[in-house]
């Protein structure tokens, strides 16, 4: 059964989608079916695995979004040959990328969200396309920091929510942001999705940890949203990766490069991925 994961934080910044590209590589690797959704305008992590975000014979997420709704706002009589035009669009817009994975890219015009997707029933347009998804073991969604409705598409499209914060005030407050949306939306009975966690993330300093993980687990108790084991430690090695369009695993694999300085971060990310599926496993008996 398909797993699908929001990577979410309302403060930008704080590696969302570098957590999203890890994520997405590990899994691949132990050979699990994997789809990243790039649901952000920066496009970043379509960049990062040269993904095309500008062709226009190569649908983005914004292209199946638009196509879905105007389907869905078609008579019920013509739903046969709606149905195969979804499955086209949705198939052309699937890219295969070189670390394992496919992904469906983003779009610079998700920026206009607000004004393309503003109908109450829109909230919903994602959920519709992940459906459709059913051959995936885990779906991974990169989402834009900033509050809209593709926010909220996320939210009610997901299985799971990953909140990655760092140690700072303005972060942390982000992930009250998230946790207060979830609850609203569930409120609503429009989302069904659970908290997995929170990554503590980029850490360098050990004091500044120690607190800011005291007051995450504080936040968590009361909030049913405990951060994770596993934090995630600031290394060089992860931008230059990004740099060179590559994940971390698969720039460690790159002629030349030094591996003992990126062991680390690399032991981060597969311990994460690994709580991640215990995590899961519990809320799903």
């Amino acid at each position: 059964m398909t797993k699908t994961i929001m990577v979410s934080n309302q403060k930008g910044g704080v590696g969302k989608t570098t957590t999203t590209l890890e994520l997405g590589a590990i899994y691949a690797r132990k050979g699990k079916r994997v789809l990243i959704i790039d649901l952000d305008g920066q496009v970043n992590i379509s960049m990062y695995v040269n993904a095309k975000y500008d062709d226009k014979n190569i649908p983005t997420i914004r292209d199946v979004l638009l196509e879905i709704k105007e389907i869905m706002n078609h008579l019920e009589a013509e739903a046969e040959k709606e149905d195969d035009m979804q499955d086209d669009i949705i198939t052309r817009s699937i890219q295969t990328t070189g670390e394992g994975f496919d992904i469906i890219a983003g779009h610079r015009n998700l920026s206009n969200a607000l004004a393309e997707f503003s109908d109450t029933t829109d909230v919903f347009l994602l959920k519709e396309l992940i459906s459709c998804m059913e051959d995936y073991d885990y779906i991974l969604i990169d989402s834009a920091p900033a509050r809209s409705p593709l926010l909220n598409m996320g939210y009610v499209a997901a299985d799971y929510c990953l909140i990655l914060t760092e140690a700072d005030k303005a972060s942390q407050d982000g992930v009250k942001q998230v946790v207060t949306d979830i609850k609203l939306l569930k409120k609503n009975k429009m989302s069904d999705i659970s908290i997995l966690g929170i990554v503590l993330n980029k850490n360098e300093d050990l004091k500044n940890q120690e607190e800011a993980y005291k007051d995450l687990c504080a936040f968590g108790k009361t909030n049913h949203c405990m951060p994770f084991t596993t934090i995630i430690s600031k290394a060089a090695g992860a931008t230059t990766a990004k740099n060179m369009y590559k994940s971390i695993h698969a720039y460690r694999d790159t002629k030349g490069v030094d591996k003992r300085s990126i062991q680390g971060i690399l032991n981060d990310f597969e311990n994460l991925a690994d709580e991640i599926e215990q995590r899961i496993l519990k809320i799903e008996r």
